[in-house]
Formats: structure tokens, sequence, C-alpha cells
């Protein structure tokens, strides 16, 4: 067990953690200080609602959100997020993650926050919410600027099913008592995968599969 913890139990950010997305925040704060062009702002409007219904693969939606910080300083990116989305997101905390979180630390659970978001959001909260660990998505510089790229795979869908198995392998949690909590019907890869998925007002997709396996909804 690492650090001596009992098992882990992890959890995702947007609407789970948080009662918004962080990628909405991310986008006003960005047209507020310029970052974002009107034309971008469309785009990521529409490839919201193809996400929200399903209509193309999501890692590709994901990754075609994320290519508008292409030429962007990671320095500016990093401030807004600090300075603009930091504190929207501190304030949209929902109460009855704090309570599963206070209780898994009562209980000696390692507590990680596994999540596609960027690591200038995720580190942040994680702190505040004084988490063991961040395993996030990561973006690709050079010279400190965006290329539009990833850095690796992003954490998202399959990909946070593998993270989430390879980090219980390789510090010897057992995956048959890990939690993993998340909102997204992208998430039944991982839930299915551990012990213990609870959905946080889940998307409808996985509130019915949810509800069909008997998982915990909060």
């Amino acid at each position: 067990m690492k650090n001596g913890h009992s098992y882990l139990a992890a959890f995702d950010l947007d609407k789970t953690i948080l009662s918004v997305n962080s990628s909405r925040l991310v986008v006003k704060a960005s047209r507020k200080m310029g970052l974002m062009s009107a034309r971008q702002l469309r785009q990521a409007i529409l490839y919201s609602v193809v996400y929200q219904f399903d209509l193309k693969d999501p890692n590709e939606i994901v990754l075609s959100m994320m290519k508008w910080l292409k030429g962007l300083n990671e320095k500016d990116v990093a401030g807004m997020a600090t300075s603009l989305i930091l504190p929207l997101m501190l304030e949209s905390i929902r109460p009855e993650i704090l309570d599963e979180i206070a209780r898994h630390r009562d209980n000696n659970a390692y507590l990680l926050l596994l999540s596609s978001a960027m690591p200038y959001l995720c580190n942040p909260v994680a702190e505040h919410l004084k988490l063991d660990e961040v395993l996030c998505s990561s973006l690709e510089t050079k010279e400190g600027v965006f290329t539009g790229r990833s850095n690796g795979n992003l954490v998202f869908g399959r990909e946070k099913a593998r993270q989430m198995i390879s980090f219980c392998n390789s510090h010897n949690f057992d995956i048959d008592t890990a939690w993993y909590y998340g909102d997204a019907y992208t998430d039944r890869f991982i839930l299915r995968s551990i012990g213990n998925p609870v959905c946080v007002k889940p998307e409808i997709k996985l509130g019915l599969m949810a509800r069909r396996k008997g998982w915990k909804i909060i």
C-alpha cells in the first residue's frame, strides 16, 4: 500500500468534485482575456453539443477542443486558471463530495484526483482539498508555448480505466476495494473496472446503467 494507506479512492473533477464543467469556465475566462476568438468560441459550443449528444468519438472531441490553445503561452493560461477560474471552481465544490472525501480520509484511504482536465485546474483543487495525488491530462508545449497536441494519452474514457488499473497495480492497491466517483457516460469504463463505483449526479445514460447494475448514486 502506498504510504501505509489501506485502499484507493479516486475522484473525477468536472461535474463530480465540482458541480460545473471547468472547460466552460476556461472558455468564458479565455474570451474575457482575449485568448479565444469568436470563431474558436463557436467551435467550442459546437463541440460541446456534439459531445452531449454522443455524435462523435469523445476522445476526438476533447482533442479538437484543446487545439484552440495552440500558440498560447503556458504561463498566460496558468495565470488565467489561478486568477479567474480557480475561485469559481472552489465555490462550486459539491458539499456531498466533501463528506465523501472526509469519510475516506478517516478510513485511511489514499485520495486521488483522476481527470481528463488540465493540471492548471486539477492541481490547485487537489491542493485545496488536501488530496494525495493527481493524475490528469497533459498538453504538449515547446519553449513554453502550447503546440495544440496532447502530451501522451488523454486521461479519458478507456485510458482513464487503464491508468486506474495501472496505478493500483504499481502501488499495491486492490482494484476490488478501490472507489471511483464519476458523472459521465465516458466514465463507464473505469466504473466497470473497480469494486466500488459511485455515480455523482450522473448523465442520463450513465444513470440508467448505474441503476441497472446497482451502482451507488449520489
